[in-house]
């Protein structure tokens, strides 16, 4: 089990959650 993984997978799920409706709000 690579912790690094899911670190990884969970930033990645987080940014997009994060950044999605920060951009539809910016626009």
């Amino acid at each position: 089990m690579e912790p690094i993984s899911l670190d990884v997978l969970l930033a990645s799920v987080g940014k997009e959650v994060g950044v999605s409706p920060w951009r539809v709000v910016s626009q």
